[in-house]
């Protein structure tokens, strides 16, 4: 990629140390936070710890995926069941993961990581771990489907659903966005397109349909959304969204500015990078009568956006500008889905 060449490969000797650093000390800096949090400061860790001194006899894989308790078992051999070295060892293989393919992906790696920090590493660091680790080598197997290394593609998908039952999903959105050759004004308005689809099919009916069909873990699980959704309504906050949110907009917005900055020079790699930004819109509004899992598949298929701004970046002028209005932009958005909306308790560490 030139662009990559352009901003890694080609700087001194002396910045590729520098960025190297900054991953590592950051990558350290993640993990002690992860693992140091309190229990309970995020939604997800009190019920995590609730199984951590189960026996192998106990393990169900209709509650949790294979890997997982596979974590759940080194954790209680070697650290007794300690909850604050087993969310350390899923930070260590997500941060791990995650960091290395945006350091080798990535057009301007530093930029990435910028973005990585403030908007996937608090859902993926710090609640949705297993998920994390889906999203992580996710984003790990975009080069191999750009390189065809189908091989690799579907040995990380496999490990993958190891940990998160969305995997196989999420995996298969990404190989149709190799095999996508449409123009990019279709792919722009294919969005428009799923809300009709999403408001006029029987969605739900399908589901259920569906659920019933593919049983075991998965079938659970897609039932278990849809007892959710059934006995709750929107009293249940899984089921509370709102699909035109700030995040939403600027995602879309993004991706129509990537793809008219590239239209003519859409190689293999840029084009799986907008088709997938575009099929995540897609999956967010084509399923919208059932929130909880419109949101588990849009928000993680999203996160290719980390590859993406370093290419607008690239393209807009004067760079400057673009950079700090890119900063700002993250920032509030931060803000907006971490601390305002209250996602962490942060009681437990004031």
């Amino acid at each position: 990629m030139k662009i990559y060449k352009t901003y890694f490969y080609n700087t001194s000797k002396a910045e590729k140390i520098f960025t190297l650093a900054i991953f590592l000390i950051l990558w350290f800096v993640l993990v002690m936070i992860s693992g140091l949090k309190p229990v309970g400061f995020d939604r997800d860790s009190k019920t995590y710890v609730a199984f951590l001194s189960y026996n192998p006899s106990e393990y169900n894989l209709l509650v949790f995926e294979p890997l997982h308790w596979g974590l759940v078992y080194l954790n209680n051999i070697l650290f007794n069941a300690n909850p604050h070295t087993f969310f350390a060892l899923y930070a260590v293989i997500f941060l791990t993961i995650s960091l290395y393919a945006i350091y080798k992906d990535s057009s301007f790696p530093l930029i990435s990581l910028f973005i990585f920090v403030l908007l996937f590493f608090p859902l993926y660091g710090l609640t949705q771990i297993r998920q994390g680790v889906a999203v992580a080598l996710l984003l790990y197997s975009i080069k191999d489907l750009s390189k065809d290394r189908i091989k690799h593609f579907f040995i990380k998908a496999i490990i993958a659903t190891g940990f998160h039952y969305s995997a196989p999903i999420l995996f298969s959105v990404l190989f149709i966005s190799r095999k996508m050759k449409l123009p990019v004004l279709v792919v722009i308005i294919l969005p428009i397109f799923c809300i009709v689809l999403g408001k006029v099919l029987p969605i739900l009916s399908m589901l259920y349909y569906l659920a019933d069909l593919i049983g075991g873990p998965f079938g659970y699980k897609l039932n278990h959304y849809l007892f959710i959704m059934e006995q709750f309504g929107e009293k249940h906050p899984f089921n509370v969204t709102n699909p035109f949110n700030r995040y939403t907009l600027f995602i879309f917005g993004c991706g129509v500015i990537f793809g008219f900055l590239y239209k003519k020079r859409m190689d293999t790699h840029k084009s799986i990078l907008f088709n997938l930004l575009f099929l995540s819109l897609s999956v967010l509004f084509l399923f919208l009568q059932l929130p909880i899992l419109s949101n588990r598949l849009f928000f993680p298929l999203s996160s290719v956006s980390i590859f993406i701004f370093p290419y607008i970046i690239y393209k807009t002028k004067p760079r400057i500008v673009a950079v700090t209005l890119l900063v700002l932009l993250i920032l509030a958005l931060s803000f907006n889905m971490y601390i305002r909306d209250d996602l962490f308790n942060f009681d437990l560490i004031l």
